[in-house]
């Protein structure tokens, strides 16, 4: 009986580096990019909210050498935000499709934030058009939790934490 738990257990330890050397090899075949954090600022909320308009913010790259983005805000009775990709610089030498994840913050006028975390990949991805390659919805606030963060009739949104997951 002992020597069969023995060489049980040695069988464990094996399965147990040949594991540990699968994760080594996976994370070797990961690289992790973060972005630079963009700010921008939406105003006349009330006439976007009022004609339900799209806002587009101005294009931005992920991170050095990476995808050409976006943040896009629909407002409705409740407000989605959108990161959206165009054809950038860098295209031919880029992981399709992106996968990562983005960060989004409101900040209020009394400095108060509401910070959201999304994934993106193939799953969060919806219909796309003018000229816009992928979008990902981010999130949707209802304009009473919205309306917290306003600054008069501008909106504050900082895009930060751009995580891409490049696999090889």
């Amino acid at each position: 009986k002992i020597d069969n738990l023995e060489e049980d257990n040695k069988q464990l330890k094996e399965q147990v580096v040949e594991h540990e050397k699968e994760i080594a090899e996976l994370k070797d075949s990961m690289k992790m990019t973060s972005g630079p954090v963009q700010l921008f600022v939406i105003n006349n909320v009330s006439q976007h909210k009022k004609c339900k308009e799209l806002w587009r913010s101005p294009m931005f790259y992920s991170h050095p050498r990476g995808y050409n983005m976006g943040l896009g805000t629909f407002f409705r009775p409740v407000i989605d935000v959108y990161l959206f990709m165009v054809d950038g610089e860098y295209d031919d030498h880029l992981h399709r499709p992106f996968e990562g994840s983005v960060t989004v913050t409101f900040i209020g006028a009394d400095n108060s934030l509401y910070t959201h975390t999304s994934l993106c990949n193939n799953d969060t991805t919806i219909a796309v058009a003018d000229g816009i390659k992928r979008m990902h919805l981010l999130l949707s606030l209802k304009d009473s939790v919205l309306h917290r963060y306003l600054t008069g009739d501008r909106l504050y949104i900082k895009v930060s934490d751009i995580t891409v997951l490049v696999t090889q």
